[in-house]
């Protein structure tokens, strides 16, 4: 017979993120640098940037530079007050 136990942890689901992007995703331009804040590909890190971006409901911009990329994950805005809503 299956015993009882106190139910497990809450496994919050893959590995944990190499970027800091709690700090990153704060509406401001941003320049990360190549071998310094990031190791793979340009394309690769505005790739992972847009996911971000998109996993938390929110839009960013991306473009490549000299020394890295620069980028903004845009702050996320609240859906217009619409006309014909049964509210107004």
């Amino acid at each position: 017979m299956a015993r009882i136990v106190n139910p497990p942890k809450t496994n919050t689901g893959g590995r944990p993120s190499i970027y800091p992007w709690k700090e990153w995703s704060d509406g401001l331009w941003r320049e990360a640098l190549r071998g310094t804040d990031y190791r793979c590909t340009d394309t690769s890190f505005q790739s992972a940037v847009h996911r971000h971006a998109m996993r938390h409901g929110r839009t960013a911009e991306t473009r490549v530079t000299d020394d890295g990329v620069t980028f903004v994950v845009h702050l996320a805005k609240e859906a217009p007050c619409s006309a014909t809503s049964p509210d107004h």
